[in-house]
């Protein structure tokens, strides 16, 4: 039962994770239209602060759906969570490390670990009374 736990727990969160994302940067794209290239990396400054700095409470959510979904194992969960997230977003970041400065890719990776930690954390298990 404790993988089984886990194991929704990482997928639902993944998928969550990914929805949000998506819809942030769609509403990015929607608001700044000419902001993007055809590849779909941002042009302006705004609109690339705009996508990254969505990755921070896209994670948080993600995270505490994780951990909520992988309670009693919230721990475990949101670690392999982590694991998976950061091996995905690495390889789809090296489809952008010539459109984007090192900085954004950093913050991104930050943004997302610390995210998906926090998210994590605001599932408390239930007290024990």
């Amino acid at each position: 039962m404790k993988t089984r736990k886990i194991v929704i727990g990482v997928i639902v969160g993944f998928i969550v994770w990914t929805a949000l994302r998506f819809g942030a940067v769609g509403v990015v794209y929607a608001a700044f239209p000419d902001g993007f290239d055809e590849a779909g990396a941002p042009t302006n400054l705004t609109a690339s602060l705009l996508v990254l700095f969505s990755t921070l409470p896209v994670s948080v959510v993600a995270g505490w759906v994780c951990a909520r979904l992988g309670r009693p194992h919230a721990r475990a969960a949101g670690g392999v969570l982590v694991g998976v997230q950061v091996v995905i977003g690495g390889l789809v970041q090296l489809g952008y490390l010539d459109l984007l400065p090192w900085w954004w890719h950093a913050l991104f990776f930050v943004q997302l670990v610390v995210g998906l930690l926090v998210g994590g954390a605001l599932c408390r298990e239930p007290s024990q009374e």
